[in-house]
């Protein structure tokens, strides 16, 4: 018994010494007890990084209290199960598509009027962003190693197509012309307007695929370049893939009173006229598949690769 319990803490702690050469019990209880003790330190440093997050993005009104309580839970599932590492990725995604949007919607009426709203994101925008990175780290905690980098490349390729995605919006909303529809470039459409592109707002999302893949390609060790146009490729493909469902299959209506073609089903107070798409895929919908398109392109594209 207490050479298993010395093997189990050399693999924990790497202290030969102490926990394998050593057969007195009273060192074999200080060995499990130092392992116990830094593993309730790492839960509770990871559970106050949590919180602290969760104060400062509802305070600086990033999310409203239900977003903030779905990217709590969101952040709990990462962190416990995929690491350190993939929690701070989700965080930069986070951090950089809250601040762009927050600076960008400021200064927008049409934002403001195309979608109703007052600019936080609610918890059905932490769900359609958050589910597919939350489950590949999930699956990433229980596949074998052997194919952990499939759960691996899913999230990135995920995270990396909702980047572009949100910053290629951003970009085209507050630096772009007037937006062209992505599946009829001769019909322009109003800022905002899901299915619309701006040439800057493409470029904007390009180079945010690029960067944000080289720092993935940092932060997990990713040695080969090809591992970077895997990321590069499936994300931007996957924002591509969210401007066409906008534009194909999102509902849009048209509100009774005024006469705005909107996303939601309300407007100036009354109910408003499906004109396009399908009722049930709304923008988050859209959002959902785009980042799902992008977790499984990355896989495709690293499976081709390898």
């Amino acid at each position: 018994m207490r050479s298993i319990i010395s093997i189990h803490s050399y693999k924990k702690f790497n202290k030969k010494d102490i926990c394998i050469l050593t057969n007195l019990s009273g060192l074999d209880i200080m060995c499990a007890v130092m392992q116990l003790s830094s593993e309730v330190i790492d839960l509770s440093v990871r559970f106050l990084v949590l919180l602290l997050i969760s104060i400062f993005t509802y305070r600086k009104k990033y999310l409203d209290g239900k977003g903030v309580f779905a990217a709590f839970i969101i952040g709990v599932l990462i962190i416990y199960t995929g690491g350190w590492v993939f929690f701070i990725l989700l965080f930069i995604f986070m951090i950089v598509g809250s601040i762009l949007t927050k600076i960008v919607r400021k200064k927008s009426v049409d934002w403001v009027s195309y979608f109703n709203s007052n600019g936080l994101r609610s918890w059905k925008n932490v769900l359609a962003n958050g589910f597919w990175p939350m489950y590949s780290a999930i699956i990433y905690s229980i596949y074998p190693d052997t194919h952990k980098m499939y759960a691996m490349f899913f999230f990135l390729g995920s995270l990396t197509s909702m980047m572009s995605d949100t910053v290629s919006t951003e970009v085209g909303m507050y630096l772009g012309g007037a937006p062209v529809l992505i599946t009829n470039p001769k019909v322009h459409v109003p800022k905002g307007f899901s299915g619309g592109v701006t040439l800057i707002g493409l470029l904007g999302g390009l180079m945010s695929a690029i960067l944000f893949s080289y720092l993935s390609a940092i932060l997990f060790g990713l040695s080969s370049i090809y591992d970077v146009y895997t990321l590069i490729l499936a994300g931007f493909i996957g924002s591509i893939i969210d401007s066409i469902l906008g534009a194909t299959v999102q509902a849009k209506y048209r509100c009774k009173l005024c006469g705005s073609v909107i996303e939601t089903r309300y407007h100036c107070g009354e109910e408003a006229e499906l004109v396009k798409g399908f009722e049930p895929i709304d923008n988050h919908v859209v959002n959902f598949i785009s980042s799902l398109a992008g977790g499984v392109l990355a896989v495709i594209f690293y499976s081709l690769l390898h």
